[in-house]
């Protein structure tokens, strides 16, 4: 008797899932089912063309990274239209690839320059402002990567720096037709800088990625052949004096001068003395500015990066990929 309640109890319960399973599509999940596997013969011969893969019950799925679809070199064409030129791409979707595009987009561009080098101090990336435009203040702007979701400030600079003083710092402003190089790493001199006509002298000391200009004054702009110094220091002080190269330090001074031309040079030709006697002229400052990010990591990716510009609100400027 007991045991054939067991056995009806047994085809009830099959019965009832067969039905449970009917219910719920059995053959039409089947039947759809099998039209994703692809032919065997063509997995067996290499000719199938479908993504199709089997996972086991005990494999965990593939880690993925960040959705970059829409940052690539037919993103970056996209940035430049608003969201309704864009063929068949909605706001959302141009928002949800580069954030809300920047009213300054299409004034500042982004090079990679030197983005796939290792090291803080080679790692460096390119900002240019347009010709015909107004200037550029970079106040609260940063710099993303979207491999990695890091987001970094660009911080004021000097103008002009000065050795020996704590700098005043201020925003970077680019102006028409100038540029800025973004470094990784901390600056050699401490700050990041607006280029002169007299940091070539810094380059004598320090070691930049790239090199500085080499766009100091004339040795006889620094040490004019004047009655007075002719007088104080002679002729051969003078003779020495302009045939220094430009950006360079007196050194291996030779014997024959005398202690107080030997003061004179080294006073005279030094990165201080330069801006001191520069600084009022109109050509003083360069079109170039050293930004220096000053982190101890590299940012951007050495083989594959999306970097973004971003202004003050967050929204995009500009973008590039490789």
């Amino acid at each position: 008797m007991i045991r054939t309640v067991i056995k009806w109890v047994l085809i009830s319960a099959v019965i009832l899932l067969i039905l449970l399973w009917l219910w719920a599509g059995g053959f039409t999940s089947v039947r759809n089912f099998v039209r994703t596997i692809p032919n065997p013969l063509d997995i067996i011969w290499g000719n199938a063309t479908s993504t199709y893969q089997i996972n086991l019950p005990w494999q965990q799925a593939i880690p993925q990274g960040p959705d970059i679809s829409g940052l690539t070199d037919a993103g970056d064409a996209q940035l430049d239209q608003t969201p309704d030129e864009q063929s068949g791409t909605t706001g959302a979707t141009a928002q949800t690839s580069y954030g809300v595009p920047s009213p300054y987009r299409g004034m500042v561009t982004l090079s990679q320059a030197n983005a796939t080098e290792s090291g803080t101090a080679h790692e460096y990336i390119g900002l240019d402002a347009r010709e015909g435009i107004s200037a550029v203040p970079l106040t609260g702007w940063s710099l993303q990567s979207m491999v990695s979701g890091v987001r970094v400030p660009i911080p004021g600079a000097a103008a002009p720096f000065i050795i020996g003083v704590v700098n005043q710092l201020s925003p970077v402003v680019l102006s028409p037709g100038h540029s800025a190089l973004v470094v990784t790493g901390p600056s050699p001199v401490g700050v990041s800088f607006r280029e002169n006509r007299c940091t070539g002298f810094l380059e004598q000391v320090q070691s930049f990625e790239p090199s500085l200009a080499n766009a100091c004054p004339a040795s006889s702009e620094l040490a004019p052949l004047t009655a007075e110094n002719l007088h104080q220091y002679g002729s051969d002080c003078m003779d020495f004096a302009r045939s220094l190269p430009q950006c360079s330090f007196p050194t291996n001074l030779p014997s024959s001068l005398t202690p107080g031309c030997r003061a004179y040079l080294v006073n005279t030709f030094t990165y201080s003395n330069c801006v001191d006697i520069e600084r009022s002229r109109s050509s003083f400052e360069l079109d170039t500015w050293r930004i220096y990010l000053s982190s101890a990591s590299e940012l951007w990716d050495n083989q594959h990066d999306i970097i973004r510009l971003l202004d003050a609100q967050g929204r995009t400027v500009a973008a590039i990929s490789y």
